[in-house]
């Protein structure tokens, strides 16, 4: 439930307790299956926060229990289990980065795969070879495997969600970026409707509770009924508040990267595009770029259209005409969209500085001028995309 709940932490700690009580060599299939889930488990959510030592570990004591279990006679017509085992090896040579070993190990679960069965019952096979293939550069199989696994987790949401978003990653890597930005779409999509379906849960977990509480409140005296029911409410009233402002918190956050996301895209693409013809007044604005660029007049607070033209060669007119048509704003948004691109770079770099200093130093004037800009632009304060740059720098 943890897990499902996006808390692999919390249920990697559960699932340590849960292995501590289940001896490690047995013959019985009931504590067999139950200690081979657990470690399964354990290496799910270990790979989720990213402990090597845990996983690999939780890999080690599924291989041992399933290699018992094959020495005492016993044997598994879906292949599910042995299939796994080789999984989990390989992926432990892939942590001591012994690629070789990792892929002989997948070579011989491949072997080993009934076509009868689904995919559902070798999704650990795919997992490895996916992250095996991305690794050796080798993205077409690996967005082949990962497909794999968004079609067998189709029932299972939260593990369908990190499938998606490791697609989108691939066909990033790939220089698939359309397709790569149309996938994480849907993952951000995905991910607000499952946080939606969390607060939804709560609210009918509340919901008996806030009844119960009534049927309780009904066998006691009158004034505890009425300080209970009041509790019950204020109770439901901050916990409806928390979970409509994380639900806002994180799709304004997922808009912003998507947002960057395109930009780069965008960015990567000219960067590719084979050199054509350019009209004249796409050289135009290539001048005029390459002038702001190169001397950052725009740092200047009394920069204006007028100053700009001057410095390019042209009448204001002509500079206001070639702006709207290259760039759809008028010159004004023009040179203040140079001195919020630095802005935001350096909210990024830069967790310190104040902000009426950046301000002051990219030609804003103010830092209430640098505030209203800003927000028009991104939706949010330069504070608040200070602190949201900070959190996307720490790992999944």
């Amino acid at each position: 439930m943890l897990y499902k709940l996006f808390q692999p932490e919390k249920s990697l700690a559960e699932l340590r307790k849960a292995r501590s009580y289940i001896a490690s060599r047995t013959n019985d299939m009931r504590v067999f299956s139950t200690s081979a889930s657990v470690d399964e488990w354990i290496w799910m959510a270990a790979r989720a926060t990213g402990d090597t030592a845990s996983y690999v570990n939780a890999a080690s004591g599924y291989v041992r229990t399933v290699s018992e279990m094959g020495l005492s006679g016993w044997t598994d017509s879906t292949a599910h289990f042995p299939v796994t085992a080789l999984a989990f090896e390989a992926s432990k040579a892939m942590a001591e980065g012994d690629s070789g070993g990792a892929r002989s190990c997948l070579l011989k679960a491949g072997e080993m795969m009934l076509p009868q069965y689904p995919a559902r019952a070798y999704e650990h096979y795919y997992e490895v070879k996916g992250e095996l293939d991305a690794a050796s550069g080798n993205y077409a199989e690996a967005i082949a495997c990962i497909d794999t696994l968004v079609a067998a987790h189709r029932d299972f949401p939260w593990f369908r969600l990190s499938d998606i978003k490791t697609k989108a990653r691939l066909l990033e890597k790939a220089g698939r970026h359309k397709e790569g930005m149309d996938v994480y779409s849907e993952y951000v999509v995905m991910h607000d409707s499952l946080l939606a379906s969390q607060v939804d849960l709560r609210l009918k977990d509340l919901t008996v509770l806030y009844r119960s509480e009534i049927n309780r409140e009904q066998r006691r005296a009158h004034s505890f009924k009425v300080q209970g029911l009041a509790g019950a409410a204020v109770l439901l009233t901050a916990l409806l508040v928390w979970a409509f402002m994380s639900a806002k918190r994180e799709r304004r956050k997922n808009k912003i990267l998507v947002e960057r996301m395109r930009e780069i895209d965008r960015i990567s693409v000219a960067a590719v595009s084979p050199a054509v013809e350019q009209a004249t007044s796409c050289d135009d604005i290539d001048n005029i770029d390459s002038y702001m660029a190169a001397g950052r007049p725009y740092t200047d607070p009394a920069f204006n259209r007028r100053e700009l033209a001057v410095a390019v060669g042209m009448n204001p007119e002509r500079l206001a005409s070639i702006v709207k048509e290259s760039r759809g704003m008028s010159v004004l948004a023009y040179i203040n969209a140079w001195r919020l691109e630095e802005a935001r770079k350096a909210l990024e770099k830069n967790t310190h500085e104040n902000i009426a200093d950046m301000a002051a130093r990219l030609g804003f004037g103010t830092a209430r001028t640098l505030q209203r800009v800003f927000r028009d632009r991104f939706g949010m304060s330069p504070s608040q995309y200070r602190d949201l740059a900070r959190c996307n720098k720490c790992p999944d």
